[in-house]
């Protein structure tokens, strides 16, 4: 059985969505701090753009796995289940957020140039 659907059998939904919310706000913060000085440059067009998108990539790619890490610490707040591999559900959902952020810019990179 996969990680995903042994994480909703073990925890109810209130839990996961508290947990949540603590890993999305700290992440939407570092992302900000990060986002604001960047937009300006992008805005200012400086012809490197390819750069800083690939700059904002490895960053939000960090972001991802930080978020994983608080989520998962989250919930071994509430209950530790030992069914479910939590690295291996940290590094799955890292990659599919990489692959996410990278859809994202990708579309970002092609709009702008």
């Amino acid at each position: 059985m996969n990680n995903i659907t042994k994480l909703f059998k073990s925890y109810t939904p209130l839990q996961i969505l508290k947990a949540t919310v603590p890993a999305f706000s700290i992440c939407l913060l570092y992302a900000a701090i990060i986002m604001i000085p960047g937009i300006v440059i992008l805005l200012l067009y400086i012809p490197y753009t390819m750069y800083f998108m690939v700059g904002y990539f490895v960053t939000f790619s960090i972001l991802s796995i930080k978020f994983n890490d608080i989520f998962v610490e989250t919930l071994h707040h509430y209950q530790i289940d030992v069914n479910i591999d939590y690295d291996k559900f940290k590094t799955t959902m890292s990659i599919i957020m990489t692959i996410c952020f990278f859809i994202i810019f990708a579309i970002i990179y092609f709009q702008i140039n």
